[in-house]
């Protein structure tokens, strides 16, 4: 303000007054959201905007951008840039934005979360909503490997066997569920084997996950037989390479085939039934046997009929006979005995008994008389 006069015999002092407008008005910046969203990969950022939202300007408005930590971490490791920044606001800008660099750390993980925060010293200056959260999307590209190791196992039968499977490639930041099932081969369950079906968590501190199979003692001779483990997941970012592995169960069950007796006996021209049989475990495959003859007093083909037959046990068939058939000589001779043998070359059967004694029944007689009647 000032004053001023025309009369010359009046002074002004002071002449001169300031009168200061004080402010009551304010301004009101905040983020443009509340949460904002940014997929992990190369080259990677996510634009956060704060504006006025309330209230003008006529001066500079200072006001200070920063980020922390939530599950995404700007430290080791590490899934962000952190930032901070003064952002200044005035007539002719209104709305400021910040890029925070997302990191492609290649690492299976799930969503996490940073923060950004705005904090200002102008008292004129309200902060609403002074926060938002920033959710960093997984990289589609990012994934963990998972497969068996090693690929083969063998156990013999009634014994547990341990089948793991590891990480074998990336890293984990989350827990990654696998599924461990088993599936019929030659071996099947239950009759080889408990049926397998068996959650398998993988987490960033356990790489390397295992499981005992159990294998049944069936007490059957068999051949070698094998089943096989699979394991799947619904999960991405989990691969499974090798998903396949087999399990081999070796037979501890001896085989044992015998004569079921080992003397038999027939009168001459007649047949006898000689049976032979399993006497331990069974068998769960064909087996084959020789029968053979060979003489001793008696001898064929004048007492009997020789034998040389191959005999063949099926799955679960447990006895074999076969008739010896005696010759009619019309001779008059002590009984006469033939033996009877059995052979394999099946290293898995053992024979016993092996040997068998056919005893032929002599029912021929003689007639002794007087030359003649008189003399």
């Amino acid at each position: 303000l000032t004053l001023t006069t025309s009369d010359g015999a009046v002074f002004l002092e002071p002449s001169t007054a300031t009168v200061t407008i004080l402010n009551d008005d304010t301004v009101t910046i905040g983020f443009e959201q509340l949460q904002y969203s940014a997929t992990e990969g190369i080259d990677a950022s996510v634009e956060v905007c704060a504006l006025v939202l309330d209230g003008m300007l006529e001066r500079v408005a200072i006001v200070t951008f920063f980020t922390t930590d939530g599950s995404a971490t700007s430290d080791v490791p590490m899934d962000y840039t952190a930032v901070s920044v003064e952002l200044t606001f005035s007539t002719g800008s209104l709305r400021n934005c910040q890029n925070i660099p997302i990191e492609d750390d290649d690492i299976l993980e799930g969503v996490e979360n940073l923060f950004a925060s705005l904090t200002t010293s102008d008292p004129d200056v309200i902060l609403a909503p002074d926060g938002t959260e920033i959710l960093i999307i997984q990289d589609p590209n990012d994934s963990v490997t998972i497969g068996f190791e090693p690929v083969t196992y063998s156990v013999e039968e009634g014994l547990a066997v341990e089948v793991c499977a590891r990480i074998l490639s990336g890293t984990l930041e989350i827990d990654a569920i696998v599924i461990l099932a088993s599936g019929n081969g030659e071996a099947e369950a239950p009759e080889d084997f408990l049926e397998v079906s068996e959650v398998l968590t993988f987490t960033p501190t356990e790489a390397r996950q295992c499981q005992n199979v159990m294998t049944i003692n069936d007490n059957t001779a068999e051949f070698i037989e094998e089943f096989f483990l699979g394991l799947s997941t619904g999960q991405s970012g989990v691969n499974l390479d090798p998903n396949l592995a087999t399990v081999i169960i070796f037979d501890n069950d001896d085989l044992l085939i015998g004569f079921e007796e080992t003397t038999y006996s027939v009168e001459e021209g007649l047949q006898v039934e000689v049976c032979v049989i399993v006497i331990a475990s069974l068998p769960s495959m064909e087996i084959f046997i020789t029968l053979s003859s060979a003489d001793f007093d008696a001898v064929a083909p004048g007492d009997y009929t020789a034998i040389a037959e191959d005999l063949t046990f099926s799955a679960s068939e447990t006895r074999i006979c076969r008739n010896v058939i005696s010759a009619d000589d019309d001779i008059l001779e002590d009984d006469e005995d033939l033996l009877l043998t059995l052979t394999t070359s099946d290293g898995a059967v053992f024979l016993e008994p092996s040997t068998a004694t056919v005893t032929i029944l002599n029912d021929d007689t003689v007639t002794i008389g007087f030359e003649q009647l008189q003399y």
